[in-house]
């Protein structure tokens, strides 16, 4: 006997056998989808929500407060303002890829500030933080499903010269597109 399962995730519906069903444990996670309120923006790509939890956003990696460097430090303010723009204070979505925590203990999660664009990866918080040069992809294995997506929002923010490969901290301008 052989079984087909169809699965929704966020590529869209895929027909699968059963030995692929136990592999895709990434698309079934995409699945489900968690509401928090956002307490605290620690960084650009760190939250506390309500729960007591920390959340660090998954496939990005934005500057560290404390850089090295005073332009480093500078674009990570600037990504901690875009953050709290998009989320501060507010009821967020979330969505696992195949992970839920990192070795720090934080829930690794995609961020999506309306529940209804919590089926596209492109309405993610996540990404318009690479989209508006803030963030670089940070893909690391397992959770890959948002990988090429990121990419692509990295070449157009490096193309168009915004945020980290611009002179956003001398001009002052944040541009986050549509939100």
């Amino acid at each position: 006997m052989v079984v087909t399962v169809a699965v929704l995730g966020f590529g869209g519906w895929r027909l699968m056998g059963w030995g692929q069903v136990r592999r895709a444990v990434s698309v079934l996670n995409l699945t489900q989808v968690e509401t928090y309120k956002v307490e605290y923006v620690i960084d650009g790509d760190t939250v506390v929500v309500d729960t007591g939890e920390k959340i660090r956003f998954l496939g990005i990696d934005t500057p560290e407060i404390h850089g090295e460097t005073r332009l480093e430090r500078c674009l990570a303010a600037r990504a901690k303002h875009v953050t709290e723009k998009l989320v501060g204070g507010r009821k967020i979505y979330a969505r696992k890829d195949v992970r839920d925590i990192d070795k720090y203990g934080r829930l690794l999660r995609f961020i999506f500030s309306k529940r209804a664009d919590v089926d596209s990866l492109e309405r993610s918080v996540n990404y318009k933080l690479v989209r508006a040069g803030y963030a670089k992809v940070l893909t690391i294995p397992p959770d890959v499903v948002a990988a090429g997506r990121f990419v692509e929002a990295q070449n157009q923010a490096v193309r168009e010269r915004k945020g980290l490969w611009g002179k956003d901290c001398r001009a002052g301008a944040v541009d986050l597109g549509k939100t």
